[in-house]
């Protein structure tokens, strides 16, 4: 079941998809993928937590599979 996810372990996620990470403008991240347009979240740290619908919207926006990014990537 989705869940409420930290910044770092969503960025470890993502990166497993191709999705590169930088520091944006503030408390920000933008997210990139080659041929996908870019996505920022808010993150004023490492360890805040990204909220399910702010995911599904990023994954939407990087064309990563829904269902594939909930597996365990270990």
């Amino acid at each position: 079941m989705p869940r409420p996810l930290r910044v770092r372990e969503l960025i470890k996620r993502m990166t497993f998809f191709g999705v590169q990470a930088k520091s944006g403008k503030g408390s920000e991240k933008k997210l990139f993928r080659p041929g996908r347009p870019m996505q920022t979240i808010r993150a004023h740290g490492d360890g805040d937590e990204v909220s399910v619908t702010t995911i599904k919207i990023a994954c939407a926006k990087l064309g990563l599979p829904w269902d594939e990014f909930w597996q365990d990537p270990n």
